[in-house]
């Protein structure tokens, strides 16, 4: 009884330092940014960024959006992973600029939804990060960004 136990609590506590391992390499910095020339011939920076950390027990990230040096759009996430994959759920908003406090909107996202999905896969021997959009298809708003359901678009940092 004392054994089987005692070999219950290490695979119980093995599990868990085996699930804090996979989490950490979502951790960093995913990006995604494009320059176009505009209507009035000047360069535009169109960008999407996602700051991952694990603080404590589980993943969470900001996600932050804009053009050249403004930034439009910022809300928290909270990151599940299962795996090779990485579950982004929307969890709330915060202000454009973090020094200012002012109100934010993010539309019809609500607590919970699922955003994106990141996947991880080895491509002719190359690992590949795809994204696979949910409610929110970061690639429809880009020239270059392609709209299909599984794609690399973001680049881990």
């Amino acid at each position: 009884m004392k054994k089987t136990l005692l070999l219950l609590l290490l695979t119980l506590i093995f599990a868990a330092a085996a699930g804090a391992q996979a989490d950490a390499r979502w951790t960093g910095v995913y990006s995604y940014d494009e320059e176009s020339l505009g209507m009035d011939w000047s360069w535009t920076s169109m960008w999407f960024r996602l700051a991952v950390e694990k603080p404590k027990k589980r993943l969470t990230g900001v996600f932050s959006e804009g053009y050249n040096s403004e930034t439009t759009r910022r809300f928290r996430v909270t990151i599940r992973t299962r795996g090779d994959r990485a579950f982004v759920y929307y969890d709330r908003c915060l202000p454009p600029d973090e020094r200012v406090r002012t109100e934010c909107w993010n539309g019809t996202l609500r607590r919970g939804v699922l955003l994106f999905e990141f996947e991880r896969a080895t491509e002719n021997g190359k690992p590949q990060l795809y994204t696979l959009w949910r409610a929110l298809n970061l690639g429809l708003q880009t020239e270059t960004g392609k709209s299909g359901k599984r794609i690399v678009f973001f680049r881990q940092y």
